[in-house]
């Protein structure tokens, strides 16, 4: 493999949104709830167990441990039920003391999973592109302006 010269290649600036669990955000935002505050998954096939983990809030993946991309039956609850798995638990290695137990179904009953809508992911997408294309435009014309003020 050649080395890659990065000198050639064209220069400019920049700026990265990074938008936190993208999925997921959205799905909050929509149901009107907190997007860091909330535990709630993307999940395809969210009727049965087999169901992928496609995205999941902040505060899904602090309490049940679980990243992106992963399958409902590796949750340490029962989707259907929201109750404890402890064969789930065993296989992974998780406590299965009554403290535990309760924690995990407490938020198992009010963690929102639901399906994917790509189409509105690309249509928020695409709207926050628009929105940051004007303020690349007006931070430039600011930017300008503050140039001539000093230059003066």
């Amino acid at each position: 493999m050649g080395y890659f010269d990065y000198s050639r290649e064209p220069k400019s600036d920049i700026a990265f949104v990074d938008m936190k669990s993208f999925y997921a955000s959205v799905e909050c935002v929509e149901r009107g709830l907190h997007p860091l505050k909330t535990s709630l998954c993307v999940m395809s096939r969210a009727d049965n167990s087999v169901g992928l983990i496609l995205a999941s809030s902040p505060m899904f993946k602090k309490v049940f441990g679980k990243a992106n991309v992963g399958r409902a039956y590796d949750l340490p609850f029962d989707i259907k039920t929201r109750k404890f798995s402890y064969y789930n638990a065993k296989k992974q290695g998780l406590r299965t003391d009554p403290t535990y137990v309760r924690f995990i179904e407490d938020w198992a009953r009010v963690t929102v999973i639901v399906p994917p809508r790509m189409d509105k992911y690309i249509a928020v997408n695409m709207e926050i592109q628009r929105i940051s294309r004007i303020m690349a435009v007006q931070m430039i014309f600011i930017l300008i302006q503050l140039m001539k003020a000093l230059l003066i």
